[in-house]
């Protein structure tokens, strides 16, 4: 069902996306908010609402900084057309039960720029030099709603000065993303610039509403080679539509090469984008360029530092990266038909995390493949002891790599067992209790209660310890 609601939401998103015909252009003020600030955005056709791994998102959708883990802030420099400076400071923080709360600025400086004036129909120099600025300041929140599910805000102040005149105006973005098939594949959705219109001197004019929708998906070629595909659709009101996307290679996470392209009809600002970005002991720096058909290369830079980590919290990141990787190269033994290779791996996962319902999972349905029926029947009961919801009962009816399990005699039994009614513990009312007080009351002092201990957590099937083929070796012995 969530899956459905899901489409239905990104169908009515497109179809949104074209309610607004292409005409008035350039009838919109604070122009320098369609300004990418991520060299990483720039270099894959400016596609990224649907990302959510550094605080550059908070530029594209507010939802994504409820994944950001840990504290990381970014720094990026642009020398953007006509020699003007763009620069933009991201930061974002996750406050655990509670959310992820982010900051951003950005801004484009013009420098000094020679003043004019109208003399008699002519354009004559005064000699003095003016400068224009324009400036947003962004706060922002974000929380995931479910785990595969988050939703975000970013209120904006927006000024614009340009000599002795200045305009302001408020703004805030919506947005949404979507997480499926083990965070691989992730759709964003985000509704930009919201707010109040901005006068300038005399005349005022509406800030640039736009709406982003995308998606990626990340490939595992193998364990040290990564490829991520991304794609995006931008409507500004009265505008056309924008198609922009790329890819990203990734070797070892430590060097990344990424190519892309933005498409807009009737639009020759527009073209190919290319960048490369390197990992150094997780301070990751990356390049971008965009190269316009008609007004030139501009070039990114920005430097991106995870910072306030805690020991037990970089820990914690550590152990669910090797986790992450561990799967990875699990499904590539998969794919190629080499179970005795992902057998070793799905073990050692579920030593370090007794609860991981796919690893477990992926043991029954290795051992029923190999028709070693005494072993996913021991998988598969644990595997249920873990979930036994109607959705895994389902899957496990279905599943065409269970079929050597689901044709013997022991496949019944197990899910006889797991079809059974869970009973019922029912609780006294309040009132019940109190009135059984009332007739009895307590004549002597209670006992001491033994001290309360953490639960152990899931075990491990009994039958492991009995059974060579499931004992567990650590790497090297």
């Amino acid at each position: 069902m969530r899956y459905k609601i899901i489409i239905l939401i990104l169908i009515l998103s497109v179809c949104t996306l074209n309610l607004y015909p292409a005409e008035r252009p350039g009838n919109t003020s604070a122009q320098f908010l369609r300004i990418s600030p991520s060299p990483r955005a720039v270099a894959m056709g400016n596609a990224y609402c649907s990302m959510n791994e550094d605080a550059d998102t908070i530029f594209f959708n507010p939802a994504s900084i409820a994944f950001v883990n840990p504290l990381s802030i970014s720094l990026s420099y642009v020398r953007w057309l006509q020699e003007m400076n763009y620069m933009s400071l991201a930061g974002v923080l996750p406050v655990e039960n509670v959310g992820s709360f982010g900051i951003g600025a950005i801004g484009l400086f013009s420098g000094d720029i020679l003043e004019t004036v109208v003399v008699s129909d002519n354009v004559e120099e005064t000699g003095n030099s003016v400068s224009a600025g324009e400036y947003c300041f962004i706060g922002s929140y974000g929380r995931k709603i479910v785990d595969f599910f988050s939703a975000g805000i970013n209120i904006k102040g927006i000024f614009q000065n340009l000599e002795n005149e200045s305009a302001g105006s408020f703004a805030i973005d919506l947005g949404v993303l979507f997480l499926f098939d083990e965070d691989r594949l992730k759709a964003g959705l985000a509704l930009q610039n919201i707010g109040s219109r901005a006068k300038f001197v005399e005349n005022g004019s509406s800030l640039p509403l736009n709406m982003r929708l995308g998606v990626n998906y990340s490939i595992i070629i193998d364990p040290k080679n990564k490829l991520l595909l991304i794609t995006e659709a931008q409507k500004t009101f009265y505008e056309d539509l924008s198609i922009g996307g790329g890819f990203e290679y990734a070797f070892n996470n430590l060097i990344f090469g990424r190519a892309g392209y933005e498409y807009q009809n009737n639009s020759d600002s527009l073209g190919f984008k290319a960048g490369i970005g390197f990992n150094i002991k997780n301070i990751k720096i990356n390049y971008g360029f965009d190269l316009f058909n008609t007004l030139g290369t501009t070039h990114f830079v920005q430097v991106n530092i995870p910072v306030g980590t805690s020991k037990k919290e970089s820990t914690r990141i550590a152990a669910k990266r090797k986790e992450f990787d561990m799967l990875d190269s699990a499904d590539i033994y998969i794919l190629n038909n080499e179970y005795e290779n992902a057998l070793p791996i799905y073990k050692e996962i579920i030593q370090m995390n007794p609860g991981h319902i796919r690893a477990s999972y992926n043991m029954a349905c290795i051992y029923s493949v190999l028709n070693d029926i005494d072993n996913a029947k021991i998988w598969l009961n644990y595997t249920l002891n873990l979930d036994s919801s109607r959705a895994m009962l389902n899957r496990i009816e279905k599943d065409a790599d269970l079929s050597n399990l689901r044709n013997s005699t022991a496949y019944d039994g197990i899910m006889n067992k797991s079809r059974a009614p869970k009973a019922r513990i029912l609780k006294p009312k309040v009132s019940e209790v109190k009135a059984s007080e009332a007739k009895e009351p307590q004549t002597k002092a209670p006992e001491a209660k033994a001290p309360e201990t953490e639960s152990p957590g899931p075990k491990l099937p009994g039958t492991i310890e009995d059974n060579p083929d499931l004992q567990y070796s650590p790497p090297g012995e």
